[in-house]
């Protein structure tokens, strides 16, 4: 037997170099622990050996306790990134649903000049894309409705100012009588 020994009990040796393994937990008074041990059997051609091996079970709670701290540490850590992941991902989701949005407010207030700037070759770009389409169509459409009325107020007024104008002169005694009749 090789380094810092205990004391093994000589059943357990007799287990062990039958090609059992042992594991046993005896109680150490000074330190008010137990002391694990593993006995493990080795064989090499004809000959068995044994290994055994002592942990104080003090050494082992330790080890546990510094462990729940890493991974207690390492939970918050994860949560902190995966948190701050989910934010960064959901703003470059939303930052183009609200620029859509936004567009759409303003067209839907008669700003047909409003277009969307998304380099987005996604579903979302095909919509900002469509909005873009509408906006213009829109603004065409309004261009033309305004100059239709403008048109229709012009052919208007040329008549009407002529009826204004006999009706002013008829008012004022400035027509013959004979023209009159043919009015």
């Amino acid at each position: 037997m090789y380094g810092r020994t205990s004391k093994i009990e000589v059943q357990y040796l007799k287990e062990v170099l039958r090609g059992k393994v042992v594991y046993t937990t005896d109680e150490i008074m000074l330190r008010q622990s137990q002391l694990i041990t593993l006995g493990y059997p080795m064989k090499d051609g004809k000959d068995y050996g044994a290994v055994f091996i002592h942990i104080p079970s003090f050494s082992v709670k330790n080890d546990v306790a510094r462990l729940k701290g890493q991974f207690t540490t390492l939970l918050i850590l994860a949560l902190i990134i995966s948190m701050a992941g989910a934010f960064i991902l959901s703003s470059i989701f939303t930052n183009p649903i609200l620029k859509i949005k936004e567009a759409a407010e303003k067209i839907s207030k008669g700003e047909y000049k409003t277009r969307i700037d998304l380099n987005s070759k996604d579903e979302i770009g095909e919509l900002a894309n469509t909005i873009n389409d509408m906006a213009a169509s829109l603004e065409k459409t309004e261009k033309l409705r305004r100059e239709f009325i403008a048109n229709v107020t012009h052919e208007f007024r040329t008549p009407l100012g002529i009826i204004k104008g006999y009706a002013e002169a008829l008012y004022d005694d400035l027509v013959p009588e004979e023209e009159k009749r043919n009015i």
